[in-house]
């Protein structure tokens, strides 16, 4: 039998398998269907949302306090602390009582150790400080962290207000959202209910997803007059994922708060624009997202210090140059166009940067390009 998703399989159990992550050894239970109701929760296809944590940590270079609020089998503190030069300790916790058995044995496996009940640590000495609580009590308890992930099995909401409360000043806040089907404009009432904004049905609707989850998170953190200012985003594999630095101050806080708007669509023709309003016309009435910020998703210095391993980072990288909101999708707009093909990739990208734009693909659609260029101009590229 091969092992998912690339990993190791050390040896078997009857009821357990060994496998390694990274730099992380784990005894896990044997299991065939991934789920929030598993006694002891590790999703292998996150493997890629832990990468990214660890090369962001790497490539900030700060020493942070970690506070892993829900962490399951322990895999993304105990590779924290294996696999991040500057990152001592690690306050983990699980309300699982199973979970924090397995914990205590992974960390056993890779000879880390572990103190109950405790939240910070002054020596350097890698070490996992572990709690078993309630994960908005946990936060609310401690003194506070210098790096907060927020990685549920769905929604991040109610988390976000504690987490945000105990984020330190300057410090780095992730959050997780899985259940993309809200936000990606599948379920609008659901969108409505968690994220207080509409959703999109179209090809933009990854990035309008991340650009909702981005405000809902600045809107929890600005009732502590604390700014999010996103530094890293990303939605893959039916998951979306923000990391943000914390600025303290009213004023700061403010100026987030107004870049809070809609983005207006449409369908006849595939423009579409930042607006203060939530209506507009173009070739027919405008489909309306938002509010959602339009910001910028990535610092681009950050996303280049990360690139170089290949795949998702590297399209990151390139397309964070890209100082623009939403792409175009050329097999949407041939269709609009009434194209009877699809030009070339090298085509369309040496034809915008012939005409002095900046263009990159996007790493949220095979067929999408994030540029500076006018859709006008973008469209006789297509049409050439």
């Amino acid at each position: 039998m091969c092992p998912p998703y690339g990993f190791l399989y050390l040896f078997y159990k009857p009821n357990a398998i060994m496998i390694q992550e990274g730099m992380a050894k784990l005894a896990l239970s044997k299991e065939e269907k991934i789920s929030k109701k598993l006694p002891v929760f590790y999703n292998p296809i996150m493997k890629l949302n832990r990468d990214i944590s660890i090369f962001l940590l790497n490539a900030l270079g700060e020493d942070l306090s970690v506070g892993d609020i829900m962490a399951g089998s322990g895999v993304r503190a105990i590779r924290f602390l294996l696999e991040c030069e500057n990152i001592a300790s690690v306050t983990a916790n699980d309300m699982s009582i199973n979970a924090i058995k397995s914990i205590k044995e992974n960390c056993a496996l890779n000879g880390i150790e572990v103190i109950e009940g405790e939240y910070a640590e002054s020596n350097k000495t890698k070490k996992l400080l572990l709690h078993n609580k309630d994960a908005r009590m946990f936060l609310l308890e401690s003194g506070g962290f210098g790096y907060i992930d927020v990685d549920p099995f769905g929604s991040p909401c109610q988390f976000l207000p504690s987490a945000c409360e105990r984020l330190a000043r300057g410090g780095i806040l992730a959050v997780t959202a899985t259940d993309t089907s809200a936000l990606s404009g599948t379920y609008l009432s659901a969108c409505r209910r968690k994220y207080w904004s509409n959703p999109l049905r179209n090809h933009l609707m990854h990035e309008v997803g991340l650009r909702i989850l981005i405000r809902r998170c600045q809107l929890s953190a600005s009732q502590y007059d604390k700014a999010l200012l996103p530094i890293y985003s990303f939605s893959t594999d039916h998951y979306m994922r923000v990391f943000f630095r914390c600025e303290k101050g009213k004023k700061k806080t403010d100026d987030i708060l107004k870049e809070h708007r809609y983005l207006l669509y449409c369908n006849k023709c595939g423009h579409f624009e930042i607006s203060d309003k939530n209506d507009g016309e173009c070739c027919s009435a405008m489909q309306a997202a938002g509010p959602l910020w339009v910001g910028q998703l990535w610092d681009a210095s950050l996303a280049e210090k990360m690139a170089g391993s290949g795949g998702l980072m590297d399209i990151i990288a390139e397309e964070a140059k890209v100082p623009s909101i939403g792409f175009f999708d050329v097999h949407v707009l041939s269709k609009l166009m009434k194209l009877g093909h699809v030009k070339r990739n090298d085509a369309i990208l040496s034809a915008v940067k012939s005409a002095g734009y900046k263009v990159a693909r996007t790493h949220l659609s095979q067929s999408g390009y994030r540029t500076d260029m006018p859709l006008d101009e973008f469209k006789k590229i297509l049409g050439a």
